[in-house]
């Protein structure tokens, strides 16, 4: 026989309980809903619009508070298009971490494991480390990096993120 003076309290707070989690996943879904995030989305790279000038001010963060790797869907998605010139893209981006040349992608088999005969040269941005819980194949990411690459006229031909693992 359950002791019913323990017994109401317990069902009390339990209630409470599940009452307070239903408050906040309903929250959260109308979040989505009106606001347009995901508080469920932990992918590090779509998380904001790009800025410029926080892009300029984190080129020198090496440590988890960079911002860049938030912007970096939106710049691969949105401010680079096709055909650009490697001037413009610098002009927007500031001057790369590296720039890699044909010979440097043949000896990165691991980032680079397939180097198409149009990519000449890849300009490459440091995107930050620790970024959050976000894993790729059952690793935490540490460090990610936006690859874009250059045909031999200097042009934008599209660009990816690195993510080592």
């Amino acid at each position: 026989m359950v002791n019913s003076r323990f017994y109401k309290p317990m069902k009390f707070i339990l209630a409470c309980l599940a009452c307070s989690l239903l408050i906040y996943e309903s929250m959260s879904w109308l979040g989505v809903i009106f606001l347009g995030s995901n508080p469920f989305d932990n992918n590090p790279f779509d998380n904001s619009k790009f800025d410029q000038a926080i892009w300029n001010e984190d080129a020198t963060v090496f440590w988890a508070g960079n911002r860049r790797a938030g912007m970096a869907e939106d710049i691969l998605n949105h401010r680079l298009k096709h055909g650009m010139t490697m001037k413009a893209v610098i002009d927007l981006l500031n001057e790369p971490t590296s720039k890699i040349d044909r010979a440097e992608m043949k000896k990165e088999k691991k980032r680079f494991p397939v180097v198409d005969k149009l990519t000449y040269r890849v300009l490459s941005y440091y995107l930050g480390e620790e970024l959050g819980s976000y894993y790729v194949f059952g690793n935490e990411v540490d460090t990610a990096w936006l690859d874009l690459r250059f045909d031999s006229g200097g042009n934008y031909i599209g660009g990816e993120l690195f993510v080592p693992h």
